[in-house]
């Protein structure tokens, strides 16, 4: 436990060795229409701002009151304004068994990648960030966009780490004990259970590998030129920050790099106003 704090004290002070006189100039990645994914992420961004880095956020939730060194580049243009994203009720009739999440995930990260070609998204890739922050979920086109900026890039989730994803940032996989984050199975698992865990994740890493990051390839070549394989891209990452704690996610291996830092969401409580009940 002293060992990862250390490794996460360290890892802090080299990533942000560049702001320590000055500010620095921060992009955070946010391009997910999902709000329980930015609800976990805004507070980190508007404490950023708060202790005087000037921070650009990428995403489709727009402030409402503006906040000092905070800069929003909203995306909400490029989603339906009637939030209907997905049928939510459809997903959950799915088994996660027959893996039918594959395809509205695919569908959703198609949303995303459409978001690339704003122009006020293209323009960022001609400023100059000492820090990228970018979320870690169904579509690798955003490194697109870092690897133009060419700064340090933190993935972070609001989750455990997908499926497909545990390869990006070399987190090992342990299937014979570890229940893939798509997967309704709860260790201890029996020998089928523990089979049925590593196909299926295999079946999840193919699709990424062969339809996801494909069609994110395309897209983000179509809209800023020869790019370097995207997948590869996104293994360079600096650090990774999960929204997750072992007490209630199940524990797991991870490297150095992948940091668990659960709560991240909670802020703190504000006063309750002074209501009289007739």
């Amino acid at each position: 436990m002293k060992r990862t704090t250390d490794l996460l004290a360290v890892s802090i002070l080299l990533l942000h060795s560049v702001l320590i006189a000055d500010a620095g100039r921060i992009l955070a990645i946010f391009p997910h229409f999902g709000a329980s994914h930015w609800y976990s992420f805004r507070p980190l961004v508007e404490e950023l701002a708060q202790r005087g880095h000037d921070v650009t956020v990428l995403s489709p939730f727009p402030r409402k009151t503006p906040l000092k060194n905070y800069r929003d580049i909203s995306l909400a243009e490029a989603y339906p304004k009637t939030g209907e994203y997905v049928d939510f009720e459809q997903m959950e009739k799915f088994s996660r068994v027959s893996l039918e999440e594959i395809m509205p995930l695919y569908e959703m990260a198609k949303m995303t990648e459409a978001t690339l070609q704003l122009p006020q998204v293209l323009a960022l890739s001609d400023e100059k960030f000492d820090l990228v922050i970018m979320e870690l979920f169904n579509t690798e086109i955003y490194h697109a966009l870092t690897h133009k900026i060419g700064a340090p890039v933190v993935a972070i989730s609001s989750h455990q780490l997908m499926g497909w994803s545990a390869y990006v940032p070399s987190s090992p996989d342990e299937p014979s004990y570890v229940a893939h984050s798509h997967s309704n199975l709860v260790p201890p698992m029996s020998f089928i259970q523990r089979l049925t865990n590593q196909v299926e994740l295999i079946i999840f890493k193919m699709a990424y590998r062969l339809m996801f990051i494909p069609r994110a390839q395309e897209t983000a070549e179509r809209h800023m030129g020869p790019l370097p394989d995207l997948y590869a891209v996104g293994q360079n990452v600096t650090m990774v920050l999960l929204n997750v704690h072992f007490t209630i996610n199940n524990p797991r291996p991870h490297p150095p790099n992948v940091i668990e830092v659960g709560g991240l969401n909670v802020v703190p409580a504000k006063p309750l106003q002074n209501v009289r009940i007739p």
